[in-house]
């Protein structure tokens, strides 16, 4: 079990990466919490295989594809 300290830890951690996340989108963090139980469950898979890729070059693969998508959903120049 998570004391208070590294559970307050644990939270910044994941709010940092959140920031990251939603800075390289070019979308508020709030655009990653939705009120319907799909949204969250989803958001929450997103973040959970985010976790589970480590090597770098694969992330930046997940990134490039997820750019790509919202550009073309908001009609962004690249």
């Amino acid at each position: 079990m998570f004391s208070h300290e590294e559970g307050r830890g644990a939270s910044n951690k994941v709010g940092d990466l959140l920031q990251k996340l939603a800075d390289t989108l070019g979308r508020p963090v709030s655009a990653f919490y939705d009120t319907e139980p799909k949204g969250h469950n989803q958001t929450a898979e997103l973040l959970r295989l985010w976790f589970v890729i480590e090597d770098s070059s694969n992330r930046e693969t997940v990134l490039n594809h997820m750019r790509i998508i919202a550009d073309e959903l908001t009609c962004r120049p690249r």
